[in-house]
């Protein structure tokens, strides 16, 4: 008889889309690749590479990660311009950008890379909202970023949520270092602690902490904050400083 063997996996879907987690599920099997739950039992998608969701967008029993045709229309993925929707052939590509219009988000807007910030299925290039903040994309001073209130404290047409420099009028939001910072508030700005961040915009301008950490978020970083947690008490003398009672 051959042994069984114990097997746990993280993370474990079934074809119904229900999770398992790794804490809950102990396999027992006498193949290291398939396994058994009470009287079902499913095999691993992809037995030699990572899949924990075990995604099988055809369902041909073989894991999408390790599918070279998933959407099994035998037009292999590295050659479909509509990987996961099935086609008989290349279909139309109405905006010539690599995308089949059959799952194009924006089928006359040419965005080969298909962003869509707020997830409602029409992509960023023709969505009138892309961050559904009910501004309109075109009047919106942060396209991207969630901001219902406009606000720009620089005017420079730039919300503050997306600014690299909301303190310093910047339009061109050049950042040649891509420190995060835009060049005009580095340029202009001091750094006295040297930790890369200027001192207009550092919650702690004279100790280094280029992590910014702000437990209470009272504009005062931790390494300078006496109280951390904002509970009133000091921290010489809080037992617990980094959280409310």
């Amino acid at each position: 008889m051959v042994p069984l063997v114990s097997k746990t996996v993280a993370n474990y879907s079934d074809t119904r889309g229900n999770l398992f987690n790794k804490s809950k599920l102990t396999f027992r099997t006498t193949n290291p690749n398939r396994c058994t739950i009470g009287y079902r039992s499913w095999k691993d998608r992809c037995a030699y590479v990572p899949n924990s969701g075990q995604e099988d967008n055809d369902q041909d029993t073989l894991g999408d990660v390790c599918d070279n045709d998933d959407d099994d229309d035998n037009i292999p993925d590295k050659e479909d311009n509509c990987p996961f929707k099935r086609s008989r052939r290349a279909g139309t590509d109405s905006d010539s950008d690599g995308v089949q219009d059959t799952c194009d988000n924006c089928v006359i807007e040419k965005n080969g890379e298909q962003t869509d910030v707020d997830g409602d299925g029409v992509g960023d290039a023709c969505d009138q909202d892309a961050d559904n903040d009910g501004i309109t994309t075109t009047s919106d001073n942060c396209k991207f970023h969630v901001n219902t209130d406009q606000k720009d404290t620089d005017g420079d047409g730039v919300g503050d949520v997306c600014d690299n420099c909301p303190k310093h009028s910047n339009r061109d939001q050049l950042d040649d270092d891509e420190s995060g910072f835009g060049n005009v508030c580095e340029v202009t700005g001091k750094d006295s602690d040297g930790d890369g961040i200027p001192n207009d915009y550092d919650n702690c301008p004279h100790i280094a902490n280029a992590e910014q950490t702000d437990t209470d978020q009272d504009g005062t970083g931790d390494v300078c904050d006496n109280d951390k947690d904002g509970d009133n008490i000091a921290d010489v003398d809080d037992n617990c400083v980094c959280s409310k009672p």
